[in-house]
């Protein structure tokens, strides 16, 4: 019986030392996936992305106005913090390992950027998917 309380002791007070360790250990490796992933960068294909596909009828001198705008206003640094600590608190540190590894590939850069247009292709025939089924969920 004592040797079990002894165990369990020694458990409990060992168990935050592991898991700091782990933590720290992906806090590294998640500044590693934003030294691969910029904030920056993602914000500026973020607001790119709403501009192609919101503003696309605006003159191409309003839309380089309002991307400016927009970009002067967000915070890059504040989403490296929030990002760092998504992906250490969300990864385990066998998965950022595996995401550092892969994203610092170059065909994985280029398939990363490529997303976008991917998605500009699946994404009205999913709208048109759902509009379907609206519509026949609302009619049956």
């Amino acid at each position: 019986m004592v040797r079990l309380a002894l165990f369990v002791l020694l458990l409990m007070f060992s168990a935050p030392v592991i898991a700091e360790d782990n933590f720290s250990e992906r806090l590294e490796l998640a500044k590693q996936m934003l030294e691969i992933r910029p904030a920056k960068q993602q914000l500026e294909n973020a607001v790119d992305t709403y501009i192609r596909n919101y503003m696309f009828a605006y003159p191409e001198k309003e839309q380089q106005a309002f991307r400016m705008g927009l970009l002067r206003v967000m915070n890059p640094k504040a989403l490296e913090k929030t990002s760092v600590d998504a992906y250490a608190e969300v990864f385990t540190v066998k998965e950022l390992q595996a995401m550092v590894e892969y994203y610092s590939k170059p065909e994985a850069q280029s398939a990363t950027n490529k997303q976008n247009a991917l998605n500009a292709k699946i994404a009205p025939e999913i709208v048109r998917m759902l509009d379907h089924a609206l519509i026949r969920t609302r009619t049956e």
